[in-house]
């Protein structure tokens, strides 16, 4: 990792320690060889996880509606998009890297630096808490099981059949389930399947947090930049700066096309998957009488929740950064700059019109009004799946709020 600026190196390293980091670099150790014939074979072992869980959900009562098995159907669809859309866009990847890691070497001015420090701080401190969330969720869906299973029955013998929380896999455990090798068999394929979940989600969340964060410390600063041009030495001078300019302008264009190739599409399946997440994770934590599945999807709504806003926190301020960058290039005063700077700049004030938003082909943007529709689309499908005395109760209710 020689010539890499500390912000990429740990990037690098956090998306390997979730083996969420696909590159075309040469492997370098047999770890690394390792890992890539992984990451191949991990979309097959994806549709294999997929095909099988809803396979098991096809047989179990309910398609597992009530002890919230169904919600690992969407997961493993989400899983699948995430791991392909990220393996088959690694070249947009490590374009991006190599552009933030030539702004950030190149942005060693005090006052860059400030700003680049500024933002990087408070965005360390996210990610330490999804790593704690991270931990907690192994803990909770892998150690604590096991452990309880383990003592209340070995040690007290106070159960009749085993603790276990729903994963991938427990779609085929039957009813009648003892402490046997299928059930354990049942129980390591399930750990395996739900550290590929938290790895594939977590990966995402911490891959999209940073990138985008480095990206919008890149376009801040070019509105700094552009705010404090010298425009007052010769026009040479004058010519050299917007020359300058033009450069990060064109380098934002291209990193912003950049995060579109790499997230975008992923984006747009996130902005459908948090809907259905969250209407089944309330659904489950409102129905469910067991009391560890009410917390575990109670937890797990406040996390797509989370995970929402904090998708589009970041792209909205992204589009907000980037619309003051127009009023900055506005607010020049192009008409002592020479003809072909002048041609440049209205170029650049053409572009910089349409400010930079993350989204897919125009769909999905990732702002608070996708966060809202968001929202609404979950409100009005719980609202659908509540009972019939409920509904008509919220309806009166939802009627005398608008009159």
């Amino acid at each position: 990792m020689t010539g890499l600026h500390p912000h990429i190196v740990s990037y690098i390293k956090l998306m390997k320690s979730k083996v969420f980091y696909f590159t075309d670099d040469a492997p370098k150790s047999t770890w690394d060889k390792s890992m890539r014939i992984y990451h191949r074979l991990r979309l097959v072992l994806l549709v294999v996880l997929l095909i099988e869980n809803a396979i098991g959900l096809y047989f179990l009562e309910g398609f597992g509606v009530m002890d919230g098995s169904i919600i690992y159907l969407p997961i493993c669809l989400l899983l699948f998009v995430i791991n392909s859309t990220a393996y088959f866009s690694r070249k947009a990847q490590d374009r991006l890297i190599a552009t933030l890691n030539k702004h950030f070497t190149e942005s060693n001015e005090p006052w860059m630096l400030t700003v680049s420090h500024k933002y990087t701080t408070k965005v360390w401190k996210y990610i330490q808490l999804i790593l704690i969330y991270d931990k907690a969720c192994k803990c909770m869906y892998l150690a604590a099981p096991l452990i309880c299973d383990t003592v209340l029955h070995y040690v007290f013998d106070m159960l009749e059949k085993p603790f276990y929380l729903p994963t991938f896999i427990t779609p085929w455990l039957p009813k009648d389930v003892t402490w046997g090798p299928h059930y354990y068999l049942i129980l390591v394929f399930g750990w395996w399947g739900m550290l590929e979940c938290l790895n594939g989600i977590m990966g995402f969340m911490i891959g999209y947090t940073l990138l985008v964060t480095y990206v919008l410390i890149q376009v801040v600063i070019f509105k700094e930049k552009v705010k404090s041009a010298k425009i007052d030495g010769s026009q040479e001078e004058v010519d050299a700066e917007f020359r300058t300019l033009l450069s990060w302008h064109v380098d934002n264009l291209q990193l912003n096309r950049d995060l579109k190739a790499y997230f975008g599409f992923t984006c747009a399946f996130q902005s459908i998957f948090l809907s259905v997440g969250l209407t089944l994770t309330v659904f489950t934590a409102v129905s469910s009488k067991v009391i560890a599945v009410k917390i575990a999807y109670g937890v797990g709504f406040f996390f797509y929740f989370g995970t929402g806003l904090l998708y589009c926190s970041l792209g909205q301020l992204l589009e907000n950064e980037s619309t003051e960058v127009f009023y900055a290039l506005y607010h020049l005063p192009w008409y002592r700059c020479s003809p072909n700077i002048r041609k440049s700049l209205n170029m650049i004030m053409r572009q910089s019109h349409t400010p930079l938003i993350l989204d897919y082909h125009g769909r999905c943007k990732m702002n608070y009004a996708n966060f809202m529709q968001i929202l609404r689309q979950e409100c009005d499908a719980v609202f659908n799946v509540l009972p019939g005395g409920v509904r008509r109760h919220l309806q009166n209710y939802r009627q005398l709020a608008t009159c």
